[in-house]
């Protein structure tokens, strides 16, 4: 099961282990390819605070009200409502949500410290098909929070974490949402979601988790749809993907275990 309802932190933090040392030349790099100083600093024209360990794989984002990344993912939205999910429209104001997104370097921080931790396959492939949990569980995460938890700011700020151990990563995502655990997914709403925009009879031909994948990859891609990144955390087995409150937020974990 993807979704580990009795996931704690402290659990999650015990089962990465110790924090894997950052080589100074990658960090040097990771910093000078998204222009980030080497102390604690705050990018207005980003919208983000960003900070880290010297030492080891510990590094926080912070998005407040004005975040770029706040603001374009909520213009993706409104033109999804306006049109549909897959517009052309909606598919331009992702492009430039893109954009945005890269500027956070997340995809890359993770990858190098795949490397660096000796994990052959690379963490973070930007593809947010079923070959790929780990990208989709973690954006789900922070989409959910900017966009429910903080209501794009509004009610507080959205803070994500990376850390990096011996036998694995963590993401966490703060907000101050007041949320219960998260839940896995029953296989029927799991077809009910893929059925939305297919003329195909998904419904019924699921008994398990595990038939669900065959039957997605028989019908092309999968429909474009909100919910998908809960599907994501169900039906992969790598991530596991769990909450837990901390320091009176909400938070929600994404474990990638060798």
């Amino acid at each position: 099961m993807t979704i580990d309802t009795e996931l704690t932190f402290e659990a999650a933090m015990d089962n990465i282990g110790s924090l894997v040392s950052i080589p100074d030349e990658r960090l040097e790099k990771c910093l000078r390819e998204f222009n980030l100083e080497k102390k604690f600093s705050i990018y207005p024209d980003r919208g983000f605070e960003f900070q880290f360990n010297e030492q080891h794989w510990d590094l926080s984002w912070r998005f407040n009200k004005d975040s770029a990344f706040m603001h374009a993912l909520k213009n993706f939205r409104i033109v999804q409502n306006e049109t549909s999910m897959d517009s052309d429209e909606a598919i331009k104001a992702f492009r430039e949500f893109d954009k945005i997104l890269f500027k956070v370097g997340l995809s890359y921080f993770l990858n190098y410290y795949s490397w660096d931790a000796g994990i052959c396959e690379t963490l973070f492939e930007e593809n947010l098909a079923l070959g790929s949990p780990l990208a989709t569980s973690v954006w789900e995460c922070l989409y959910n929070a900017v966009e429910h938890g903080s209501n794009y700011g509004e009610n507080g700020d959205v803070y994500l974490h990376l850390y990096g151990g011996e036998n694995g990563a963590l993401i966490t995502i703060e907000d101050h949402g007041d949320y219960e655990k998260l839940q896995p997914v029953p296989v029927e709403e799991i077809e009910r979601i893929y059925s939305i925009n297919r003329e195909v009879p998904f419904r019924g031909l699921a008994k398990t988790y595990e038939d669900l994948p065959k039957i997605f990859r028989g019908h092309a891609r999968p429909p474009i749809t909100r919910g998908l990144g809960l599907i994501s955390f169900t039906i992969n087995n790598k991530p596991i993907v769990g909450s837990d409150r901390h320091e009176d937020k909400f938070m929600a974990m994404v474990m990638y275990l060798k």
